[in-house]
């Protein structure tokens, strides 16, 4: 079975990370894209729920997880422009009151993260970090940040559910 995946890998890597970088523009991003859907395949492998001759299962996946980077970039861009909009323009003490008890309950959550999922969280969200920086400023492996990107986000979604929309808004 391994040798089998190796194969698929070394077949379709380039061309996966150029298809991403299609939609990500960005060659060092596709790369962490298709590395991600491979790791995320090789379990699916391992747990009987993919077969490894199921080509167009990678082309897809890697499609979607580029669209949903550019997606997440798009929202931190856009929180990003709201944050400096907000301190150039005046605006009514109700949404600052909002905002500011929303910021608050965010960092509430991120605090009671476990410590290496909060250091990870921090490098790669608030620092706009990519996994390797993240991982070479912690001395950790790729695929430790990922998974515990992973797992702070599924600490944070059920604790900040009620703010999902509003904090699109933000």
């Amino acid at each position: 079975m391994y040798v089998q995946f190796e194969q698929l890998f070394r077949d379709h890597y380039k061309t996966l990370c150029y298809y991403a970088n299609i939609v990500t523009k960005d060659m060092e991003v596709a790369e962490d894209v298709v590395q991600d859907v491979f790791v995320k395949c090789w379990s699916a492998i391992q747990n009987e729920k993919l077969e490894i001759q199921q080509e167009h299962y990678l082309y897809r996946s890697v499609k979607n997880a580029a669209l949903n980077y550019i997606k997440s970039k798009n929202i931190r861009q856009n929180y990003a422009n709201a944050q400096e909009a907000g301190h150039t323009e005046a605006s009514t003490d109700s949404d600052t009151l909002v905002a500011a008890e929303t910021r608050e309950r965010i960092m509430e959550a991120i605090d009671q993260l476990p410590p290496q999922c909060r250091k990870v969280l921090i490098l790669c969200v608030l620092e706009d970090k990519s996994y390797k920086e993240a991982a070479a400023a912690l001395g950790i492996s790729v695929n430790t940040v990922k998974s515990q990107m992973t797992k702070a986000f599924s600490i944070l979604r059920p604790r900040l559910k009620d703010l999902t929309v509003l904090i699109y808004f933000l």
